[in-house]
């Protein structure tokens, strides 16, 4: 859809917050008009990013996740894809300059300790975070995986101070679209 469709789209709708997601929206030359236009219409911006591109776009909430060595398309996709996502992936210097913009959140998708323990090590990597805006969600695409993830999660949340962030639509209504 062309920026023009999208705000048609937009100003038909009585919505306040409009959240960019994807894939990726800042792969998109068009995502800063696109905000612009958004913000021109007193929209409240969310950009979910995996902050691995550096775009000038007005946004009211960075919602970065960052990813981490366990998103590597090992066993999905080619040599070449995986190759150019495992180099492509670790990007804390585009991160560091999405959450001096304004408001942040950092969400980073675990599945194991080894996953939470790589998390710390890339928050070291930051500067200037805070806390209470790391959110750490479990990984898992159904309910018993979730709670499986959930029975180490929360405690190791609370130990480090961490946000944990459930995937509460995959407990009410599964793996679906549209949820």
């Amino acid at each position: 859809m062309s920026v023009d469709e999208i705000i048609q789209r937009v100003e038909g709708w009585s919505i306040r917050h409009v959240v960019l997601t994807g894939g990726e929206p800042m792969i998109f030359d068009e995502c800063p008009i696109l905000c612009a236009e958004l913000k021109r219409l007193g929209k409240h911006i969310t950009i979910e990013t995996a902050g691995t591109v550096n775009r000038d776009c007005t946004c009211d909430l960075w919602s970065i996740s960052p990813k981490l060595s366990n998103s590597s398309p090992v066993g999905y996709t080619t040599g070449e894809w995986i190759q150019n996502h495992d180099s492509r992936r670790h990007t804390p210097d585009i991160v560091q300059s999405l959450m001096q913009r304004g408001d942040y959140q950092l969400k980073f998708v675990v599945g194991s300790i080894l996953d939470a323990e790589e998390v710390l090590e890339y928050l070291a990597e930051l500067q200037g975070w805070s806390r209470d805006r790391i959110l750490m969600m479990p990984r898992g695409t159904t309910h018993e995986e979730l709670v499986l993830q959930l029975s180490w999660l929360g405690d190791w949340c609370r130990n480090h101070d961490l946000r944990l962030c459930d995937r509460q639509h995959i407990h009410w209504f599964g793996n679906k679209r549209g949820t």
